[in-house]
């Protein structure tokens, strides 16, 4: 069986315009609705547009609760927060967010990037 034939894609951050030091819209995913039940993780694909200055944040937050689609709700704890952060310099790069499905135990999961 192809592995690709078994990968679902979300959009979790929709096209936007340039921010400046301000955070983006990001949609939350809901895991017991968007994920095979033997999906073994997530993987978050950031690219990059022109970039002048370094992302502030850059990480994966979750919670037990949602209270709109691009909302967590209830107290979201942080999942993974990635260390090294794109720069001024990683112009139209991609990168990459791996979380494995034991590292998320609530059921809405989202990126948030500033």
């Amino acid at each position: 069986m192809n592995i690709l034939n078994q990968v679902k894609f979300f959009n979790a951050i929709p096209p936007g315009v340039i921010k400046d030091d301000a955070a983006f819209v990001s949609n939350v995913i809901d895991k017991a609705e968007l994920l095979p039940q033997d999906a073994k993780g997530i993987l978050f694909v950031v690219q990059l547009g022109a970039t002048d200055i370094a992302a502030a944040v850059l990480k994966v937050m979750e919670s037990d609760t949602e209270t709109n689609a691009t909302t967590l709700g209830g107290t979201p704890a942080e999942v993974h927060d990635v260390t090294t952060k794109p720069g001024a310099d990683d112009d139209n790069g991609l990168f990459l967010i791996y979380v494995p499905m034991s590292a998320w135990t609530e059921q809405y999961l989202q990126i948030q990037a500033t």
